[in-house]
């Protein structure tokens, strides 16, 4: 594929699109750490191991394609798709300004970090 054919496709998605497939992506790990804890709280990990095994692996790809994001990302998109979010939880952190300035960017950088 060339550069700019990779380009092309990067722009094809909106911030709305983005934004939805993030937070879909957080409604999966939210779902995928909760049945996790479930399943090691009632110890029946070896009846569900495959599940257990399955959830266990998108948590690290989640985890660990946030590790390589810049702190900013880190910060929003965990406090604000992976995690359940409280009302103006930014605001300790950042400018109502800057947090959507940068909010776009997290955005960006999470998804090309996914390589989606």
């Amino acid at each position: 594929m060339k550069k700019d054919e990779k380009n092309k496709m990067d722009q094809t998605l909106d911030t709305e699109e983005m934004e939805k497939i993030v937070d879909y992506i957080g409604k999966v790990y939210r779902r995928s750490r909760k049945r996790r804890d479930v399943f090691e709280y009632q110890k029946c990990v070896r009846e569900n191991q495959a599940v257990y095994d399955s959830d266990g692996s998108l948590i690290m790809l989640i985890d660990r394609t946030l590790k390589d994001c810049s702190k900013e990302t880190q910060c929003i998109i965990r406090n604000e798709f992976l995690e359940i979010p409280e009302d103006l939880w930014y605001l300790p952190f950042f400018s109502r300004s800057a947090y959507y300035r940068l909010r776009k960017k997290a955005l960006i950088e999470f998804m090309n970090c996914l390589k989606i």
